[in-house]
């Protein structure tokens, strides 16, 4: 997913386990760096991998905030509830 965004949006991340982690772009530091990797949102288990990311707008989340991880990123994150969708 490459957006350019004006003010800080809620993403959210679902692994191939679905895992999911909703996180705000305000915890991504900017990086000025030419040798920068990225930043790392979420921590895979071992042999999982993101599949998808959205804009919080595009999820049908029932409870939003049981997936938000605050203060830090790089986390495994929480399984996805039936009847939400990512």
């Amino acid at each position: 997913m490459i957006e350019h965004i004006e003010s800080d949006i809620d993403l959210v991340a679902l692994s191939s386990i679905n895992k999911v982690v909703l996180f705000n772009t305000i915890m991504i530091n900017p990086v000025e760096s030419r040798t920068t990797k990225g930043v790392q949102a979420t921590k895979q288990k071992a042999g999982s991998f993101m599949i998808r990311m959205k804009n919080l707008s595009q999820t049908k989340l029932q409870d939003p905030d049981y997936y938000r991880k605050d203060g830090m990123l790089n986390v495994v994150g929480f399984y996805l509830k039936n009847g939400d969708d990512v």
